[in-house]
């Protein structure tokens, strides 16, 4: 067993911050890792004009972006419930995903227009391809991360409140399955045989209703409001990482928290709880003190955004 004189945890939940200090703690190497739970949940991204997400940045003053917005602010009047599927449908006809053949011909017609669209293209986000919300919508094409993010962004003019969603860890690599829609049985995805994982990872949207949220995928043309299309996300394993807004910091030098294999959590699911080890460093037998430390809630510019709601140790 591992003992523990006491353990003392002040959760500043407003601020995001969770401290903690476990004293009396003794590790040694033939013996289990201390373990604590911690607990988060999902919430919506607030997008403020000039701020970025995902390499796009949304200039929202642009006057290029006024008829998509207005068109967006028109949705209000429908019943909240079928918002997030006309809001995707609105951003399908502004937007499509582009192929090889629509760049060459760029190349041709419109040089300058087709530079924007290799920035467009460029799976992976750096300061030498971010590109304006007001690019994007002139342009008419997007990737997936585009096309969630410019769903997070124009919900709240449609009333509703949204958060940014990717399966992609820090290392850029993908947990999703492509499998056979349940509504038309035919493939989600066209970059992999079905059954096969992506070799990339995969961004959508989820929009937060009063008693649930709703996974929307404009991507794809798939929102979750029915029992077919969320069995549909279930079944490719979408769930959106978290790894990169939550921290460990100030842990007792002579041991290591060691992360959970995926932080996330799951499709369409309010919260998540995962289980962390803090175990001694390789070159300490024993260790014999106290263990403290803080969890942190931050903003994430990669991910969904979370907020802390508990940790608590494993006996």
């Amino acid at each position: 067993m591992i003992n523990i004189k006491e353990v003392l945890i002040d959760k500043d939940l407003n601020s995001g911050r969770i401290d903690c200090l476990a004293q009396g703690f003794e590790l040694a190497s033939h013996k289990p890792p201390l373990a604590f739970s911690l607990s988060f949940k999902k919430i919506p991204h607030q997008i403020a004009d000039g701020s970025m997400l995902q390499g796009m940045v949304f200039d929202r003053i642009n006057p290029k972006n006024a008829p998509i917005l207005e068109q967006a602010s028109q949705l209000r009047h429908l019943p909240l419930e079928k918002r997030p599927r006309a809001l995707s449908d609105l951003i399908r006809t502004v937007l499509r995903y582009p192929s090889s053949q629509d760049l060459e011909e760029l190349k041709i017609l419109d040089p300058e227009k087709a530079q924007v669209l290799v920035k467009i293209s460029d799976q992976y986000i750096s300061s030498l391809n971010k590109i304006n919300f007001s690019e994007v919508v002139e342009t008419g094409f997007a990737i997936c991360r585009h096309f969630a993010a410019s769903f997070v962004f124009l919900a709240p003019e449609a009333g509703m409140k949204a958060a940014f969603c990717t399966n992609m860890n820090n290392e850029w690599s993908s947990r999703m399955l492509n499998v056979y829609r349940q509504d038309d049985q035919t493939p989600l995805f066209s970059s992999v045989p079905p059954e096969q994982y992506l070799k990339a990872g995969h961004s959508w949207a989820e929009v937060e209703l009063p008693d649930k949220w709703i996974p929307v995928d404009p991507t794809k043309n798939l929102v979750g409001d029915n029992t077919l299309e969320l069995q549909t996300f279930s079944d490719a394993l979408y769930s959106a990482s978290a790894e990169d807004s939550l921290d460990i910091q100030d842990v007792t030098p002579e041991i290591c928290v060691v992360y959970p294999r995926e932080l996330s959590i799951p499709v369409a699911a309010p919260t998540a709880s995962q289980e962390f080890h803090i175990r001694a460093r390789d070159f300490f037998e024993t260790y014999r003190g106290d263990v403290k430390f803080y969890v942190q809630s931050k903003p994430s510019e990669l991910g969904v955004q979370t907020a802390l709601t508990d940790l608590a140790f494993v006996p």
